[in-house]
């Protein structure tokens, strides 16, 4: 076993948003908010006997939420249904009852009193019994959903994601887009799709993504997917359609083809960047401060690209040309009716993430993005906080976390982490776009981390033919902590007798520290002996493209660089990723450097990758076993578990069970 990304599917929320006004009764003020209000006037419903009939359990499920919600005496009740006739049974006595609460739908009645845990813990308990809180969807009312949620001021994304949820095969979901498109043409042509896009932020869009993938169902065909970050598209020839003229630029067509994902769409080019006839065909590599909408990708060049959305909005949606007069006559709802055309959206790479601060000021680090990496280093220091937690304070493979430094072309050096937050870019230089001196540079390069001792010992030893300071993991201070470099790659750009990729990847790999089997992280050998690669050094954006690609290819939409869900990837399995991305060679495009990521990750499988001897000996340095760390049973290798998967959520539910 390797420390890579568990396979499990993510699994979308079981939210559901309260009815706005149920029939002849006003939502609790602590409904959804905690019950606060219900906490305060519980009803006293005897719970010492629970009933069993149908219309007991159905009392006292009213009773239980007539006044404040009294979770409790609801569990109780709730407690008794063992089968599916008898919850069908509980739910009809319930809405011949008590008609005027809650239009007498119990389960309506339950999102509305309940908070978010509680109302999780009821679905538990039915699912513990094999019942089911749900009725399987019916296509019918899964578009109507999707249209009250969507429909007028404000998206529920709650109910988006809950009806997402229910989804549970490919079949269902083109059968419910098509409903969709009967029953509502004129909202959003009826493209359930394109009114999702339109609708949900770009997070939530990759979210929605996420949820039908944890049940197996693409949400896209192959000829409506949306490009993405590291994509390669090919330039065919100039499309008819006319230019668009923004405030500063103007916009020309071509008809183009993204071959991975087997799909045809338009390409908008600012009239700076666009290629004449004789440069057709033309390849390029999709990029983060890129537009995309369904079919389309807009490349802005030096414009901003906010802006570049907004001319573009104006050309294809035509109720933006509307006067100021005329949009106030009209109302927001019907507005939206009318939108036939998705808004474009910008391409985030992720590249102003800066962890729990938040993202910098737009594009303020763009200027980056085309800078050549000339050097990387994986560097390793000792956690105690992760030892303690996954039981291995006194073991012999302790954890350690793993974090880059990267040092651009003209001194820029970049800190790359992967934490709870997701990836974490920080620049370690200063942030005016001149250079830093070369004495602010290497001071950087070599700084330590979170205000350890640095790391200019052990690369300077090296530098001058020296052996390792330390000679073993174990051996480095860990009160304070010391980091440590445990791989160094330079890329001295390719001459004219530069051996190719393959034989200098078998000549380097030499270089790197061998071990016969697995070894734990205490005994491996510090590495930051220079690792010099004769080849195109990567730009940042073919950095970010790879890594982008290779999320997506193992852990679907939700990547690694947003804050995610459980048991995607620990900070050592996103170092490795950074490393396969790096010695990646790059090919060079008319327009930068270009790969087919799709192809070069799958060579790296196996005997034909262009650096297979390297990789295998940095796989093995770089990369600790997660069950010889998590090795162990019970709650303590849960927990272990759930922190080095930064997984909060199954922390809580470790305290949980220790508080019984």
């Amino acid at each position: 076993g390797h420390a890579g990304p568990c396979q499990a599917a993510p699994t979308g929320p079981s939210v559901v948003q309260p009815p706005s006004s149920p029939a002849g009764r006003k939502p609790k003020a602590g409904a959804r908010m905690g019950c606060w209000y219900g906490k305060l006037k519980k009803s006293r419903v005897d719970t010492c006997c629970p009933p069993c009939s149908p219309a007991a359990i159905a009392e006292q499920a009213y009773k239980a939420t007539e006044i404040g919600a009294d979770a409790k005496a609801l569990f109780d009740a709730l407690a008794e249904i063992k089968s599916e006739s008898q919850w069908k049974e509980v739910q009809s006595v319930f809405r011949k009852k008590y008609p005027s609460f809650y239009g007498g739908n119990l389960k309506d009645c339950l999102c509305g009193e309940l908070n978010e845990a509680d109302l999780d813990k009821v679905k538990e308990m039915l699912s513990a019994n094999r019942l089911k809180y749900y009725d399987k969807l019916n296509s019918d009312d899964a578009a109507l959903q999707f249209y009250k949620a969507t429909k007028g001021l404000g998206t529920s994304e709650y109910e988006l994601f809950e009806v997402l949820g229910r989804i549970e095969s490919e079949a269902q979901w083109k059968e419910v887009q098509q409903v969709f498109q009967q029953k509502y043409p004129s909202f959003y042509g009826g493209i359930l799709k394109r009114c999702l896009f339109s609708e949900l932020s770009p997070c939530d869009h990759s979210k929605a993504k996420a949820v039908l993938w944890g049940n197996g169902v693409p949400y896209d065909d192959k000829e409506d997917r949306m490009v993405s970050p590291g994509d390669l598209v090919v330039l065919r020839q100039a499309a008819l359609q006319d230019v668009v003229k923004g405030d500063s630029v103007t916009f020309k067509a071509f008809d183009a083809r993204c071959e991975s994902l087997k799909t045809d769409l338009t390409v908008w080019t600012a009239e700076e960047l666009a290629p004449d006839n004789s440069q057709l065909p033309l390849s390029l590599m999709v990029e983060g401060d890129m537009c995309i909408a369904p079919k389309t990708l807009v490349i802005s060049g030096s414009s901003d690209p906010e802006a570049v959305a907004k001319a573009f909005r104006a050309v294809m949606d035509p109720t933006a040309q509307k006067s100021f007069l005329e949009r106030i006559m009209d109302t927001a709802e019907s507005i939206a009716d009318r939108v036939l055309i998705s808004r474009l959206q910008r391409l985030d790479d992720y590249l102003e993430h800066c962890g729990a601060g938040g993202r910098k000021a737009f594009r303020c680090l763009a200027h980056l993005r085309m800078k050549p990496i000339k050097e990387a280093l994986w560097i390793w220091i000792y956690t105690p906080g992760g030892a303690i937690v996954t039981r291995t304070l006194a073991g012999d493979d302790p954890p350690y976390h793993e974090f880059l430094r990267l040092r651009l072309e003209g001194g820029h050096v970049l800190s790359v982490d992967r934490s709870n937050q997701g990836v974490v870019f920080e620049l370690l230089t200063h942030e005016a776009k001149g250079e830093p001196t070369p004495e602010e540079s290497e001071t950087a390069f070599l700084t330590g981390w979170l205000g350890s001792e640095g790391i200019e010992e052990q690369v300077r030893a090296r530098q001058e033919n020296k052996p390792e300071p330390i000679a073993t993991c174990g051996e480095y201070p860990r009160l304070p902590a010391k980091p440590m470099v445990m791989a160094y790659l330079k890329f001295e750009g390719a001459d004219g007798d530069a051996p190719s990729p393959e034989a200098q990847a078998k000549e380097l790999s030499s270089l790197i520290p061998s071990y016969k089997e697995y070894t734990g992280g205490d005994k491996r050998e510090p590495c930051a002996r220079p690792v010099v690669l004769r080849w195109q050094p990567p730009t940042v954006n073919f950095f970010l493209g790879g890594l982008y690609q290779l999320a997506n290819m193992t852990v679907g939409e939700l990547t690694f660089f947003t804050k995610y869900h459980p048991r995607k990837q620990n900070c050592q399995t996103f170092a490795w990723d950074a490393m396969r991305v790096l010695l990646t060679p790059p090919g060079q495009g008319p327009r930068g450097l270009v790969a087919n990521w799709a192809d070069e990750f799958d060579k790296m499988g196996g005997d034909k990758a262009p650096c297979g001897p390297l990789l295998d000996k940095l796989h093995a340095q770089l990369v600790q076993d997660e069950y010889a760390i998590l090795e162990g049973n019970g709650l303590i290798e849960n927990l272990g578990a759930a922190f080095w998967y930064s997984d909060l959520g199954e922390v809580s539910k470790w305290l949980q069970a220790v508080g019984g």
